[in-house]
């Protein structure tokens, strides 16, 4: 199953004021408007157990927010968190990073989702 990432950030009013609905699973397209946010699955594992099958799955998802400005990237990060622990435990991050080639900064965590089946 998959993590409700997308649904938990585009409902949170700190995120789309930030993003509009520029969220995106795995990658954004070269051309995209600015700030965006992108989430990945970084691991999904079923929770097993000897009597059935799975009933949970545990994935760990990276957000990745991106802008053009250095305290924009850290406030998207700071409201894209605030809206994943709602409904998950954040596990890593944030942490900054600047991308040259694309003249971007990024700020990134990582979230570990429970997801029933």
């Amino acid at each position: 199953m998959i993590a409700p990432v997308y649904t938990t950030l585009s409902s949170a009013s700190g995120v789309t004021a930030i993003v509009s609905d520029r969220i995106y699973r795995t990658q954004a397209k070269q051309d995209t408007a600015r700030p965006y946010i992108v989430w990945s699955v970084v691991s999904a594992t079923p929770e097993n157990t000897l009597a059935d099958r799975p009933e949970i799955d545990e994935s760990r998802i990276q957000v990745d927010c991106y802008s053009e400005s250095q305290s924009q990237a850290r406030t998207l990060s700071d409201a894209a968190q605030y809206a994943i622990e709602g409904v998950a435990n954040v596990v890593m991050g944030p942490m900054e990073f600047y991308e040259p080639d694309t003249m971007l900064y990024r700020f990134t965590f990582d979230a570990i989702f429970f997801t029933a089946r």
